[in-house]
């Protein structure tokens, strides 16, 4: 074994010094600096060197005079004696060298800092922040809409950590999004699963937590990940977090419930929430649109002292410019649309859509303008078996037809047409659950004139594009669908035949391409994910009136026409047809008036929450909006 030389032991710790990074390089060129005017003065001292013959410089003169030449080259042109200008020469290549060396160091820390701050590792100081794990499509409607749902509108902060360049992240956001008045978006670099990364963050002082998985394949994987890092973390809190995300797979289902036992976590599945909302919107012409309002509306939840004691009924006409659909009893139970004369206990809260706090008007404010004889109750026709086309297919389309079940009359006949995916698996299981419908499955390519022409396609009742994402990649996903769309909103032009067709969009910026018709209507998955996790964030208790809404047992949304609440001629206050919808045990929170012209790209311009004291002009084909129990 060779023995290491005094050269390299010399060598190893100049290079651990070196290393120890720049504030040590400033300390060793200070020092050298120090050491080599020590030296210079000592020198002059001893020898009596002067300047012009003069007497010797003391010790502090000529310590003034080293220094001065180590930093100004200078002061050497007033030298004069070949002794002193000999020793000064020394200190000021010396001087030189340090100060070089110096300014060096100093730029390559400053930019080494800068590095460091562009990687977003510093740590988070803040305290009720929202703070949102991953990166996603979804996270900038997300952004506009936990700023729009903010209770107040003082300053608000949103924290980031992704996988993502931190300088990416805020340039994406600046672009898309602008600059937002009185709210701090903070963008950090790290894992949200790396319990060290995490602690960036601070997620243990914030108010709400979002998670958005980056994966397809392993997205409720990477969600059920980094709920266990918040709740299992060492350094967690006391208090219990409010912790929102979504799921894709029905089978994490109950693994998601154990992680999220506490009540911590409120995870729904995403997938299901849009099959749902498909299946409905095959039913009802423009719900979608009502969804996506209603999750953009506000909902507030009060207790007002006033209505204690009072019936449902008279609460829900107590509110000129909020809509109450129910009642959240003893901080757990949601009752959405309750018997019309359930009493209000001291402990109720009001559940109201409304854009700001609800407050109760006197009833002489709310009387009716009109008489009550524009009060008419018409029973809806029957309904028939419905014959659906289904266009694509993705790991939505069998939940999609057993939701259909449930509205669906027998007779009902399901027609699938694909290229991409397996559906005859899933069908096969699917059929033995299903005594309403009939499915049929025929392979082919969607986008095909020939093909869609030899359908038949004005013989159906309903026809349903689905996306092929994530099967293929989202933007020739939505290729697809827009080219399909495209042939059958011709082949509905030429033949003279009204086709309801609800497409699935997988980005929000596709809708720009195509103009919509009156035969359109549009599931923006992403949009439909990112405005339920917002709310979700808002309030937690929110969770449960999803559950309800969403339930085909409980208290659902219908779109139900006008001429079943009021005679159309003349115009009416919506007082009235919130007194009509009572009559029926059901609650009316607003309207679809149907768009005319191609001022906008929407089938229905949807009306949440109106004034119940304005009048307002209602055609027969226009719709009410209610919260009511499925007939």
């Amino acid at each position: 074994m060779t023995k290491a030389s005094l050269q390299d032991h010399l060598r190893y710790r100049f290079d651990n010094y070196m290393s120890r990074g720049t504030a040590a390089l400033i300390g060793g060129l200070a020092i050298i600096s120090l050491l080599l005017i020590l030296a210079a003065t000592i020198v002059i001292t001893l020898f009596r060197f002067s300047q012009d013959g003069q007497r010797s410089l003391p010790f502090s003169e000529a310590l003034w005079e080293t220094m001065l030449h180590s930093m100004d080259t200078g002061t050497l042109a007033m030298d004069s004696g070949w002794d002193m200008r000999l020793i000064m020469l020394i200190v000021t290549l010396g001087g030189i060298f340090t100060l070089s060396a110096l300014i060096g160091v100093l730029g390559s820390g400053l930019e080494m800092r800068l590095n460091e701050l562009r990687k977003g590792r510093s740590k988070v100081v803040e305290s009720g922040h929202t703070v949102i794990l991953g990166w996603s499509s979804q996270i900038f409607p997300i952004l506009e809409k936990l700023v729009t749902f903010r209770p107040t509108k003082r300053k608000i902060c949103i924290a980031i950590l992704a996988e993502k360049d931190k300088v990416e992240m805020e340039d994406e956001i600046r672009e898309k999004i602008g600059k937002l008045h009185d709210v701090s978006i903070v963008c950090r670099h790290g894992n949200p699963m790396d319990l060290g990364d995490l602690e960036i963050i601070s997620p243990h002082e914030s108010r709400a937590i979002i998670i958005l998985a980056t994966d397809w394949h392993y997205h409720d994987a990477e969600v059920i990940k980094t709920c266990l890092a918040i709740i299992n973390n060492p350094r967690r809190r006391k208090e219990p977090y409010h912790i929102v995300g979504s799921l894709r797979n029905p089978a994490t289902q109950e693994i998601a419930r154990l992680v999220s036992a506490g009540g911590e976590a409120s995870l729904f599945q995403v997938d299901n929430l849009i099959a749902l909302i498909t299946a409905k919107s095959c039913r009802q012409r423009g719900l979608s649109l009502v969804y996506e309002s209603l999750l953009e509306a506000g909902l507030y939840f009060k207790i007002e002292p006033t209505l204690i004691g009072k019936t449902f009924k008279e609460a829900l006409s107590c509110y000129d410019e909020s809509a109450v659909i129910g009642l959240l009893r003893n901080e757990a139970e949601i009752a959405l649309n309750p018997a019309m004369e359930t009493i209000l206990g001291a402990s109720d809260q009001i559940i109201a859509i409304s854009t700001r706090e609800p407050m109760p008007t006197s009833m002489a404010e709310t009387v009716l303008k009109e008489s009550t004889a524009a009060i008419q109750l018409v029973p809806s026709p029957a309904s028939k078996p419905d014959r659906i086309l289904i266009l694509g297919w993705n790991i939505r389309g069998a939940r999609i037809i057993e939701h259909m079940e449930s509205y669906a009359l027998p007779g009902s006949v399901v027609h699938i047409v694909t290229e991409i995916g397996n559906p005859e698996a899933q069908l096969n299981a699917l059929e033995r659950k299903l005594t309403n419908q009939t499915v049929q499955y025929q392979h082919g390519e969607i986008f095909s004139r020939g093909l869609l022409e030899s359908l038949d396609v004005s013989s159906y009742d309903h026809i349903v594009v689905l996306s092929y994402a994530p099967d293929i990649e989202t933007q020739k996903a939505d290729s697809i669908t827009i080219i399909t769309l495209l042939h059958l909103r011709d082949i509905g032009k030429k033949s003279g035949a009204v086709l309801h067709i609800v497409s699935e969009i997988m980005d929000i910026r596709n809708l720009d391409l195509i103009q919509a018709s009156d035969m359109d209507e549009f599931i923006v998955s992403d949009r439909l994910v990112s405005l339920s996790l917002a709310k979700l964030a808002e309030d937690k208790r929110i969770r449960s009136i999803f559950i309800s809404l969403f339930d085909a047992k409980g208290p659902e949304i219908f779109l139900k026409p006008v001429a079943d609440y009021i005679i159309t001629d003349p115009p009416v206050s919506f007082h009235s047809i919130l007194e009509a919808a009572q009559k029926q045990n059901e609650i009316a929170i607003g309207y679809c008036i149907k768009t005319k012209g191609n001022e906008t790209k929407k089938q229905f311009d949807v009306i949440l929450n109106p004034s119940k004291s304005q009048l307002i002009d209602l055609a027969a084909d226009d719709r009410i909006i209610v919260v009511a129990k499925e007939p």
